[in-house]
């Protein structure tokens, strides 16, 4: 009888925070499944200690770690193969070639959201052609499902909400131990903490000069109020170093590595470069204030009402945004009890109950 189930993860944590409360509904609902994580070689290793708040719960639900599907494995044991939506490598197509009777399952990278406004891009035949082939592909939102049905000739596509913003998941994160005895928490405990989430400089859509601003602003502003305390939280590939020596004029600050939801339940605010730590906040009950500034051009982003590009997040309405160091202040001491309503509202539109449960259902259906 099929009684394994396989996880693919190519070249980040990243892949690993949506699937991971649907892993552990799998083995609540089939206690027999036996789950095999493959990770390629490369930031996995590299980046652990960074993502300790997911590498943690990873394994203690998976059975065995591996590399490489050793020769002698029986791929008729496959019951479903488990992957993310970035483009197919050889190291997945290798395993998935092998299971040919496993159902192929492709889930988000992230919590991103999908607003597909109808533009016809370029690359859209660029996505079809490349795009990972499924048996089901996992997604958020209706609005994930019109996104990526122009984008993809596979058309299995199912809304299932977000796993990891399940009330017992949260639950789970943000009432565990460590986290409850770490440095973090003690500071939560003396300070009125904000958490402050970054990404990398980017040639496409955020130049040096652009990251670093931000990140001095950031700073300058959140820590102009000595009651206030900077937890930062990079993305998980990032460079420390320069961040390091952005802020290295203040003290009050500090990384973390734990879940961004985690360090967002310490927390009053958050302050975030565009992200999908952005949900992440806004389901612990902490508002945010998305603080970029926008190319004028990219498709990365979605048009406004204004004309002006943006995040899929400020066009649903579930942050509020601020582009320079003036505008952060004005926002950094407006009514953050108004701030919070607003953008909830827009975020429980979004939610699914019982996420975890409806994803596991689906994998391990017929």
């Amino acid at each position: 009888m099929s009684n394994w189930g396989f996880v693919l993860f190519s070249s980040s944590w990243g892949e690993v925070d949506w699937i991971l409360p649907v892993l552990y509904k799998i083995k609540e609902k089939d206690p027999t499944i036996k789950l095999a994580a493959f990770f390629r070689e490369g930031g996995f290793v590299t980046h652990k200690a960074r993502n300790i708040g997911v590498a943690r719960p990873l394994e203690a639900v998976v059975d065995t770690f591996v590399k490489e599907l050793s020769e002698d494995f029986d791929p008729s044991l496959v019951r479903f193969v488990l992957k993310d939506y970035s483009e197919d490598s050889q190291f997945k197509n290798n395993i998935c070639s092998r299971c040919k009777d496993a159902k192929i399952v492709v889930y988000p990278h992230g919590t991103a959201i999908g607003v597909d406004q109808e533009i016809n891009s370029p690359n859209m035949e660029v996505w079809r052609t490349h795009f990972p082939s499924h048996d089901l592909m996992l997604l958020g939102t209706e609005h994930d499902v019109r996104w990526w049905s122009r984008r993809t000739a596979n058309h299995n596509l199912k809304a299932v909400g977000f796993p990891r913003y399940d009330d017992w998941w949260v639950k789970k994160l943000t009432t565990d131990s460590e986290l409850l005895h770490s440095t973090e928490y003690e500071v939560a405990q003396r300070y009125n903490t904000v958490m402050y989430v970054t990404r990398a400089p980017h040639k496409e859509y955020l130049p040096g000069d652009v990251h670093d601003y931000l990140i001095r602003s950031t700073a300058e502003a959140v820590l102009a109020d000595r009651k206030n305390f900077l937890i930062v939280k990079p993305h998980p590939r990032q460079d420390l170093s320069r961040i390091k020596r952005l802020l290295s004029g203040h003290t009050r600050w500090m990384f973390s590595n734990f879940q961004a939801l985690q360090v967002a339940s310490l927390c009053s605010l958050t302050v975030s470069m565009f992200s999908s730590c952005i949900l992440d906040s806004l389901a612990t009950g902490t508002p945010v204030i998305e603080f970029f500034q926008y190319p004028h051009t990219n498709e990365e982003f979605v048009i406004l009402k204004d004309g002006t590009l943006g995040s899929t997040y400020t066009y649903l309405g579930l942050t509020t945004p601020v582009s320079s160091k003036e505008s952060l202040t004005e926002a950094l001491h407006s009514n953050r009890k108004e701030m919070y309503q607003r953008e909830i509202t827009n975020f429980s539109k979004l939610m699914v109950e019982n996420a975890s449960e409806l994803a596991a259902s689906l994998v391990l259906g017929g």
